[in-house]
């Protein structure tokens, strides 16, 4: 071929030079993503042969059904499109011929409009037609209706280009997504190009048609209709390509969300709270849980928008953004990816309290591209570590803030324990409201009574006591029961003989009594201290008399394990009686003086202590009964059975017979004992009388005759 001019002749040349390069471009790409080409072809095989054959892959299952859904979306949004312009062709076929104005659009292809508008209206009043298997039908029905209407019957030659044109912008090109496959696409533009050149062989184009142009030339409009075709194809397998990703990615959205809800499911059995932070460690939700563990004095407030570190030191927080943030800079994140960490750290609550918490991360993506954590918090202040080796601790062991203060608290070990279990046991009950020491075990039963203040030096015990009844109470207000810890201490100065400051090692857990108060038992190593003798009448200790009180005490229960101290409190009661006794006798009955040398008298009085001492002792052993009874039937079931039935029943009968007899055995004591006193009384004060009258008469030398009858009349 000649060209003549120089114009072709660089078109031609361009057009060669952008041959060439695309040419080398997709040569390069075959050579250097061999792996991909590979990969997308072999994706394409597998969808066509998934549309011929039976699906062999649970994963393309789920794809296809995830298509198939998104497919009748679009295909109902098509379907109202379709009845809408059908809508709007009939108002203006309407408009113009009421107006008598010409038209374009013939009469047959009128009702070619209202066949279609019928047809979507249909499926919009039967959703049930729409359905996966019908699509392709539908999109041959709604394509099939404007091909009648380019009939010669219902077109005429100089109107059939306007008319293909309009048909394939409104109603060819929107009409796509209603296929499910190509190859309807094809078909339906394969009918399209048939009848345009069918009509190109038989018509005859002699005239102008309505937009001005020359339709002498009987290829012009096959050639359009060719293009048209290529355009159709194309666009439907972009189509059906980006429905098949966005499949893809609804389907991994889906396993993400699955994935999530499983692990946050398995944190929520092995953690106390689940929280989910957003990029900046910021709470995007609140957490009841969460709450009621660091807001014990702010039960309204809400977590939501709050820092997580904010209830951290600053040293732990430091840590703690470091690991949260350690894999939020990886390029290589994605959507569908998720990561896993477990470290330590230690949470600060509205009161300062500090408790150590065992944090369990999992850091995943979402659709807005923002990095998330999901964090489900383990206070394992009194359990094991479920981390074990494998977690990060977001603290060094030498900055411990915890362990500073005076009472150092620490997570229960078990090699720990099985050292201290071999060894004696003490226990002491403490009432946190009074702060007192409610009841004492062996050899600690003298400090019943004793004042917090005065045991503990450090001033710690009293506000970590303080806290644990004020956590007990938040609890008890909402109708929740406490958690169970059991908190250890080691080396905590206590003072059981004062001077001298003694350190014991135990643990200590809140526990509540029968009234609804809440008191802190504690358990520790028993300390090597002499129990203090009981004083008796003589200031010595008390031997002889211990048989005579052993036989009022009625038979010890065996505390049950995690229970201890209850019948110390009985000990201890009768210990202060023990105590007191002697006092009350010494106070009722002071040395006379000048009652040395009587003997007579000495006896006298001994027998009245007795009996004061044998009375004293009685209501000692009624007390002790009694109190021995209440601990019995107001403790659980492990106590009432270990007490001897039979005892309890002699008991009761004391107890009644006691009811019965009391007030007249009162009555007849108190009388008797006033009649004593008073006799004794004035026979000490007539004999101190005869002794000041025989000096006052001796003195003045009058004659022995008064005397005698004096002392005859005191003798009477």
């Amino acid at each position: 071929m000649v060209l003549e001019d120089w114009h072709e002749a660089a078109i031609v040349a361009a057009a060669t030079v952008f041959e060439l390069a695309l040419f080398a471009k997709l040569t390069m790409l075959l050579l250097y993503r061999k792996k991909t080409v590979k990969e997308w072809f072999t994706s394409r095989l597998r969808h066509v042969r998934n549309l011929m054959l039976p699906l062999c892959s649970g994963k393309e299952e789920a794809l296809v059904k995830e298509s198939s859904h998104l497919h009748m979306r679009i295909a109902r949004g098509v379907t109202t499109y379709l009845t809408v312009v059908a809508l709007f062709g009939l108002i203006l076929g309407q408009a113009t011929a009421l107006m008598e104005q010409p038209f374009w659009v013939s009469i047959p292809q009128l009702w070619n409009v209202l066949v279609s508008g019928l047809l979507g209206l249909t499926c919009l009043v039967f959703p049930s037609i729409l359905r996966p298997s019908t699509t392709d039908v539908l999109y041959i029905a709604f394509n099939a209706i404007p091909l009648v209407a380019l009939l010669p019957s219902h077109c005429l030659p100089q109107d059939l280009f306007m008319s293909w044109f309009v048909i394939f912008i409104l109603i060819r090109l929107p009409s796509i997504p209603l296929a499910s496959c190509g190859l309807t696409v094809l078909f339906a533009d394969a009918s399209f190009l048939a009848l345009t050149a069918l009509r190109r062989r038989f018509d005859h184009f002699e005239v102008v048609d309505s937009l001005g142009l020359s339709t002498r030339d009987p290829t012009l409009l096959v050639r359009v209709d060719m293009y048209a075709t290529v355009s159709t194809l194309a666009f439907s397998f972009i189509f059906l390509a980006s429905m098949r990703m966005k499949a893809e990615l609804i389907a991994g959205t889906n396993n993400l969300s699955s994935q999530l809800s499983a692990a946050s499911s398995l944190l929520r059995l092995t953690c106390d709270a689940v929280v989910e932070l957003d990029s900046e460690l910021r709470f995007t939700d609140h957490s009841p849980e969460l709450s009621a563990m660091l807001l014990h004095d702010r039960p309204n407030t809400t977590l939501k928008a709050k820092c997580f570190t904010d209830f951290m030191q600053p040293v732990d927080a430091g840590r703690a953004i470091e690991i949260l943030g350690s894999s939020s800079n990886l390029s290589s994140f994605s959507t569908q990816e998720i990561t896993a960490h477990a470290f330590h750290t230690r949470l600060v609550d509205s009161c300062s309290s500090k408790l150590c918490a065992e944090v369990f991360q999992v850091k995943y993506s979402k659709l807005d591209g923002k990095s998330y954590h999901l964090l489900g918090i383990r206070d394992f202040t009194d359990i094991k570590s479920l981390a074990g080796p494998n977690a990060v601790d977001a603290f060094a062991e030498g900055q411990d803030s915890v362990m500073s203060s005076p009472v150092q608290l620490s997570p229960r070990s078990s090699a720990g324990d099985s050292e201290h279990d071999c060894q004696p046991k003490a226990y002491l009950d403490i009432d946190t409201e009074g702060m007192v020491v409610q009841s004492a075990s062996q050899p600690l039963m003298a400090r019943a009574g004793t004042a917090c203040t005065d045991l503990f030096p450090s001033p710690h015990m009293t506000m970590l006591l303080n806290q644990l009844r004020k956590e007990a109470e938040l609890f008890a207000k909402r109708g929740e029961a406490p958690p169970m810890r059991i908190l250890s201490f080691q080396d905590m100065p206590v003072i059981f003989n004062a001077p001298h400051v003694d350190r014991i090692t135990g643990t200590m857990q809140i526990t509540q009594t029968r009234f609804g108060r809440f008191n802190v038992l504690l358990t520790f190593s028993r300390p090597n201290i002499r129990p203090e003798p009981v004083a008796t009448l003589d200031g010595h200790s008390e031997s002889g008399r211990g048989k005579d009180a052993k036989a009022l005490e009625l038979p010890q229960p065996v505390a049950s394990r995690g229970q201890p101290g209850l019948w110390q409190l009985s000990q201890g009661i009768l210990e202060q009686l023990d105590r007191q006794l002697p006092r009350a006798v010494r106070r009722r009955f002071p040395p006379v003086p000048g009652s040395e040398g009587s003997t007579g008298r000495r006896k006298g009085e001994q027998k009245t202590r007795d009996r004061w001492w044998a009375g004293l002792q009685e209501v000692r052993g009624r007390v002790l009964r009694r109190m021995t009874v209440e601990l019995c039937w107001t403790q659980p079931s492990s106590y009432t059975e270990t007490m001897d039935a039979t005892c309890i029943e002699e008991v009761n009968k004391d107890l009644n017979s006691e009811r019965q007899t009391g007030d007249e055995e009162g009555d007849s004591g108190r009388q008797k004992s006033k009649r004593s006193h008073a006799q004794e009384e004035a026979g000490c004060t007539q004999k101190h009388r005869e002794a000041q009258e025989r000096q006052r008469h001796g003195a003045m030398g009058r004659q022995p005759g008064k005397p005698q009858a004096t002392t005859g009349k005191s003798d009477a």
